[in-house]
């Protein structure tokens, strides 16, 4: 059984999308994380930090 975190850090590189419990999404390629699931995607225009209490999921949008 892999842990939440495993998954994640199989992500690094990745195009991602993460869903914040205020509905918002944020899709970009993930370049960092941490143990309090704190995520940097790399969007578009700039470079994103969400602290992970706002964290609701993250998923792989590179299928």
């Amino acid at each position: 059984m892999t842990m939440p975190l495993e998954e994640i850090s199989r992500m690094i590189g990745k195009m991602v999308k993460v869903v914040l419990r205020s509905g918002r999404e944020v899709e970009g390629k993930l370049v960092s994380f941490d143990l309090n699931a704190n995520v940097g995607i790399e969007t578009k225009n700039e470079l994103e930090f969400v602290q992970g209490q706002e964290v609701c999921t993250v998923s792989c949008s590179d299928l």
